[in-house]
């Protein structure tokens, strides 16, 4: 049988017990709002290419979104070691990104040393942008369809080549998978 006292005592604990929780919550520091200060974005290739302007797109759509500054800095080289290790190197707060691109999946086949490793030491957040790909010859190849291109390639190995942004890039692993593919010889010019 539950009497009025008890009903009482009960009441008073639970009142202290809520006031205490209460107070104890007003007493701690409230959390950082993030972002509470500006963000780095870091582009891993040279200022002006393809990934420089979608950093740039983004950083100022975050920047608009969030209300606080996101910067764009470009730190190209090293087959995008030299950008990709800044960030990796930096506190895990959430104030250094990376803008990269599916390079940064071939890297630790391309670069064995690195003192990193991007599976475990990146955190994906988000695709942000997707890039077909087109074959685009010199006026003055001739050859004016796929097929002629993989004829003319065997009729001179290793005369015809391709330019790319570098080693790793799209462009190159897309070029040398059509090589493996057509079992044509063509130089690669990073």
């Amino acid at each position: 049988m539950i009497t009025a006292a008890r009903t009482r005592m009960a009441t008073l604990l639970f009142a202290g017990a809520l006031t205490a929780w209460m107070t104890s919550l007003h007493a701690a520091p409230a959390p950082e709002r993030y972002p509470a200060r500006p963000i780095r974005l870091v582009n891993p290739y040279a200022p002006g290419g393809l990934t420089d302007v979608v950093s740039r797109l983004v950083a100022r759509h975050i920047t608009e979104a969030w209300g606080q500054q996101v910067i764009v800095d470009s730190r190209g080289g090293g087959g995008t070691t030299i950008g990709t290790e800044i960030v990796v190197r930096a506190p895990s707060d959430g104030y250094t990104m990376l803008c990269t691109t599916a390079a940064i999946a071939m890297m630790p086949s391309f670069y064995p040393r690195l003192s990193f490793s991007p599976l475990k030491d990146l955190i994906p957040v988000a695709l942000v942008s997707q890039v077909p790909g087109a074959l685009a010859l010199n006026p003055g190849v001739p050859a004016r369809s796929v097929r002629e291109l993989i004829d003319l390639a065997r009729a001179k190995p290793g005369q015809i080549a391709f330019g790319s942004a570098g080693t790793g890039s799209f462009v190159h692993l897309s070029l040398e998978l059509f090589k493996s593919m057509t079992k044509v010889d063509i130089a690669h010019v990073p």
